[in-house]
């Protein structure tokens, strides 16, 4: 038997089997001869499982006997004075996909991890594996409530201090980042202690500049994972426009929509970072200083990343145009084709919010340009909005 299903009757037949006897025209129980109130077949999980087990025990024996190896580990790390033998086999096994399951199912995983790293600051081995370790673990973990073990300030200060160490490769900081971002995703509390930790701001940018540097690593896909990593970070913890200007990333943001591979996730990311950066005056200068490279680059992104990227295009458009009337934007984005862009999002299925936006841009658009929309060459017939 494959396959038990229930008849109304209760009693249980393979499928195969049973659905025979009634596609035959029958409208009994085979067993009890009883007439069935209804043909529905109801699988029986039960019994489903029992026959799994007894066909594949050595799979389920092998599998059980890996995550008490994984368990055990644990306990070893928990209990040792010597970690090192025990963490390098940890994240050995936390970059096979069945092996960092097994580790995120074992609930004193994350505080033991993080019991090591509030005891061993400074120990920058044993601190750069528990690190690793830690981002694989997070990127895995389907319950997030034993992740309140890292929120806690002495958790941050010695992610800090080996964040800023010389010691503290490429690679590891983009884990750092990753824990940190975990984190501070986790509770409106622990984002704030993340937030409020003097120092973290600035070496997270810091990572988002040499990532942006040729030289600084040997292959793209580190650079790519370490401004991903950045740009969740910043995203998670909602930096205030202030803090957008003063960390001067609004030009590397541009650099970095301008990017032919760009990913759609990064891409997002990004004009939501710009989008929060046109909210001040300081913003919006920032942003118009490079307006040949930052403007251009979000009308030509923002209707092919999503949605959120649309609204958030939209509005640093806004922002720019409409509340700064600089002529640098001007110029840039008529340079853009937006008005193309800005009548088909119209048409979209936008929000009102974002509709108003556009129709305001549209009709400062419509008052600078010396074409009046001649430009706009389409077989298409559009209604207007005004």
């Amino acid at each position: 038997m494959k396959s038990p299903v229930s008849l109304s009757t209760g009693v249980t037949y393979d499928r195969s089997s049973i659905q025979r006897w009634l596609e035959d025209g029958n409208n009994t129980c085979p067993a009890t001869m009883q007439v069935l109130s209804t043909n529905d077949l109801i699988p029986n999980h039960t019994l489903y499982r029992l026959i799994q087990l007894w066909s594949h025990p050595s799979v389920n024996d092998a599998d059980q006997q890996h995550q008490r190896n994984s368990e055990d580990l644990i306990r070893d790390i928990e209990s040792s004075v010597d970690l090192l033998p025990y963490l390098r086999r940890l994240a050995c096994l936390v970059r096979e996909t069945d092996g960092v399951d097994r580790l995120a199912r074992i609930q004193s995983c994350i505080p033991a991890l993080n019991d090591i790293l509030i005891r061993r600051e400074g120990d920058f081995e044993i601190i750069d594996l528990t690190v690793d370790i830690l981002a694989f673990v997070l990127s895995n973990k389907k319950n997030y409530e034993d992740v309140k073990a890292l929120a806690s300030s002495n958790t941050i200060s010695s992610l800090l201090a080996f964040l800023r160490s010389d010691n503290c490769s490429f690679e590891s900081r983009t884990n750092v980042v990753r824990v940190l971002e975990r984190i501070s995703s986790h509770r409106p509390e622990s984002k704030h202690l993340v937030e409020s930790t003097p120092g973290i701001l600035s070496e997270v940018i810091r990572l988002l500049f040499e990532a942006q540097e040729e030289s600084t690593t040997k292959n793209i896909e580190d650079r790519d994972a370490a401004i991903e990593a950045v740009l969740s970070y910043l995203v998670s913890v909602s930096l205030t426009s202030p803090q957008v200007v003063r960390s001067e990333i609004v030009h590397s943001l541009g650099k970095l929509l301008c990017q032919p591979s760009i990913s759609k996730s990064t891409a997002e990311k990004v004009i939501k970072l710009l989008e929060t950066a046109s909210t001040c005056p300081e913003g919006r200068v920032a942003i118009c200083d490079d307006a040949r490279i930052v403007l251009p680059a979000i009308v030509e992104k923002m209707m092919k990343v999503s949605t959120e990227a649309t609204e958030h295009g939209v509005a640093v458009l806004w922002n720019v145009r409409r509340l700064f009337r600089d002529p640098k934007a001007h110029v840039a984005v008529s340079m853009s084709n937006v008005l193309t862009k800005i009548l088909l999002l119209m048409q979209s299925n936008c929000s009102s919010a974002t509709r108003k936006m556009a129709g305001d841009l549209l009709r400062i658009s419509r008052v600078n340009s010396k074409s009046n929309l001649a430009s706009y060459d389409t077989k298409t017939t559009h209604i207007m909005p005004f």
